[in-house]
């Protein structure tokens, strides 16, 4: 794989307005080269979506980390805020006229295994999405 077996930071760049979430997956595209595609699609809209939710309820990201775990065929997405008392809520799904709210319904589905990890300074809130090896 062409990515390292430990965490690689992505730093968001400060802003006043919504996170730069194109260059974000532009990022993750450039370190995900050996996984499959539909795979590097997912993590793309997983981080999307964990980012939007941080900014649009934590006051924004402290860390983004994305890394394969050594000898899992698994991404890990991991993206910290400074609420750790506010955990994410998955909302039932249904018809709803407005956007939003079904975010983590997303994570939930697409995702092999998600959760929160909190501090008294600070939540992380991580997902994996597996896939199968490419055959050598």
């Amino acid at each position: 794989m062409s990515v390292d077996h430990r965490p690689d930071d992505y730093d968001f760049p400060v802003t006043s307005g919504p996170p730069a979430l194109a260059p974000m997956r532009a990022w993750l595209r450039e370190r995900l080269v050996d996984v499959p595609a539909e795979t590097v699609a997912d993590a793309e809209l997983l981080a999307t979506e964990l980012v939007t939710n941080a900014y649009r309820h934590a006051d924004g990201v402290l860390a983004f980390r994305m890394w394969l775990p050594d000898g899992r065929s698994v991404v890990r997405l991991e993206i910290d805020d400074g609420r750790p008392q506010l955990l994410p809520e998955v909302r039932e799904e249904r018809p709803r006229p407005e956007p939003g709210g079904r975010g983590l319904l997303l994570v939930k589905a697409l995702s092999s295994a998600w959760g929160v990890r909190h501090s008294a300074t600070r939540k992380t809130t991580w997902a994996e999405l597996s896939f199968a090896p490419a055959p050598r």
